[in-house]
């Protein structure tokens, strides 16, 4: 199935995005703001390890962040085919990061996932902590993942 991208419950949720921007702390940006421009751009997962010490069969292999808040996940890109994907709000400040899906083509995901997001190698290099992104396969969500991810 091909994805269409960001479909009309995507608006909805860009309002739940935008509304926890704002309440997440004052003046912290909401979606499309500086912090989500710091992620912008596509990466690949380098590495993964979890707490129960599993690693996904399937890495993550195009994990695109957009300037204007918006996010898609793919395992296995081709063409315009994406996993899942949504609304991303993320606070810089406290490196909390938050992923609403908005809808998906494959084994779905928790609705919100959340953890902390830090950038280090100089925007190279992108550490998701605690949140588990899943691989496509059908497996209990919501482990506590380390994530590793590269530019590409």
């Amino acid at each position: 199935m091909r994805a269409t991208l960001f479909p009309a419950a995507f608006a909805a949720l860009g309002l739940v995005a935008v509304a926890w921007a704002s309440d997440a702390s004052a003046g912290s940006p909401a979606a499309g703001g500086q912090d989500e421009a710091a992620l912008e751009g596509k990466w690949s997962e380098r590495e993964v390890v979890c707490d129960d010490q599993s690693t996904h069969t399937r890495p993550v292999r195009e994990l695109v962040f957009t300037a204007d808040g918006r996010f898609t996940l793919t395992w296995e890109p081709f063409e315009s085919f994406t996993d899942y994907w949504g609304v991303v709000v993320h606070d810089a400040a406290s490196g909390v990061l938050r992923m609403e899906v908005a809808d998906t083509n494959s084994n779905p995901p928790a609705q919100v996932l959340t953890g902390v997001a830090e950038l280090t190698e100089g925007g190279r290099r992108l550490i998701l902590s605690g949140i588990d992104l899943g691989d496509g396969q059908r497996h209990h969500w919501g482990r506590r993942c380390r994530y590793v991810f590269g530019r590409i």
